[in-house]
């Protein structure tokens, strides 16, 4: 365990100089907004970007950190910010773009590849769906979506759920906001609560 709280640590010294770094990488697209929906109908959350102008996804790249919203509403310690607990304590991860896929995979620290995720882009607007099945979160989830630029991660980040827009954050900056570490908690009661009834319904 402890091993991997030095390899998370190690993780987020590193992602903080290339973040840094790469404030002038000379990327002309940056994401401008991010938002996920969840339909009950289809079983799926939908995953929207948006650039701010056409991207291109060989050097245009992003990924999302998805937490339990109980997780998230504990952070960061022993981590000083959200970059490495969200590293360290994300259920999934998406990563795109691997060749002309996204990639869903377990944790960042060797877990399974899920699934290989197809995407729509058009224009500057890439959209993805990901089924219940394949990302298990009941209670719904909170992401952080980091940007990088050939591999450099730089600004912006942010800091979304599983309904709504995401607002954009400094991941590498202290403290996290009450006001979104209140919200998540009301999510993961709010989804807890809806699971709860729906078992008492199935049972009835």
């Amino acid at each position: 365990m402890l091993g991997r709280h030095r390899n998370a640590l190690a993780t987020g010294l590193v992602s903080v100089m290339m973040w840094a770094a790469s404030i002038n990488s000379g990327s002309t697209a940056t994401i401008t907004q991010a938002s996920v929906t969840t339909n009950s109908g289809s079983q799926t959350f939908n995953f929207e970007l948006v650039w701010s102008g056409v991207p291109d996804l060989s050097v245009d790249q992003f990924q999302y950190k998805i937490m339990n919203p109980t997780v998230f509403s504990n952070c960061c310690a022993p981590f000083s910010n959200l970059e490495g607990y969200a590293t360290f304590n994300s259920d999934y991860m998406i990563t795109g773009v691997i060749g002309t896929s996204l990639s869903l995979d377990q944790h960042f620290f060797g877990g399974p590849h899920v699934a290989t995720l197809p995407y729509t882009l058009n224009g500057n607007v890439l959209d993805f769906a990901v089924a219940f099945s394949q990302l298990i979160e009941p209670t719904g989830f909170v992401y952080l979506l980091d940007s990088f630029f050939s591999g450099a991660q730089g600004p912006p980040s942010f800091l979304g759920t599983n309904n709504g827009v995401a607002s954009a954050t400094n991941p590498f900056a202290t403290p996290i906001p009450n006001s979104f570490l209140l919200m998540a908690f009301g999510l993961a009661m709010v989804g807890l609560l809806v699971r709860r009834s729906g078992q008492a319904y199935g049972c009835a």
